[in-house]
């Protein structure tokens, strides 16, 4: 149980604020920190990348229960089945996005589409990033 608790612990650790910096790093990227449609600028990175620090703590209560659910689903499949292979954090991470874009984003005229598909990148990026450095550190320091 401890190996269970370790993993799902390790995604809820750094899911969360993973997503969260994909997240405003994208909203730099398009500008939409800015409230403007154009691509980018200055002004609308500063103002993204300065929320970004109020924003971190907030992660865990946006993300703390999807990244959980991942990584607890991944330390099961690993107890169970051996090692995890990536598609089971992608496929659960996709089904969390799918209940966050139902229930929190009800946006049935598609305005707000491009929010939801940054949604889906943040929960698609999180999963693998941990799903990669969990991997990386087991083989590094052995199974932990």
């Amino acid at each position: 149980m401890g190996r269970v608790l370790k993993t799902a612990g390790f995604y809820l650790l750094l899911g969360p604020p993973l997503g969260t910096v994909v997240l405003f790093l994208l909203l730099a990227v398009t500008g939409t920190g800015e409230g403007s449609s154009t691509i980018g600028g200055l002004e609308a990175t500063k103002n993204v990348l300065g929320a970004l620090a109020f924003a971190l703590p907030l992660s865990y209560l946006f993300g703390g229960m999807q990244a959980l659910l991942t990584g607890l689903a991944a330390a099961l499949w690993d107890k169970w089945k051996g090692r995890t292979p990536v598609v089971v954090p992608l496929l659960v991470a996709g089904v969390m996005w799918l209940g966050i874009g139902t229930t929190v984003i009800n946006d049935p005229a598609g305005i707000i589409t491009g929010l939801s598909l940054a949604l889906l990148a943040v929960h698609l990026f999180s999963a693998a990033a941990c799903w990669w450095l969990l991997r990386k550190i087991r083989k590094e320091y052995g199974a932990a």
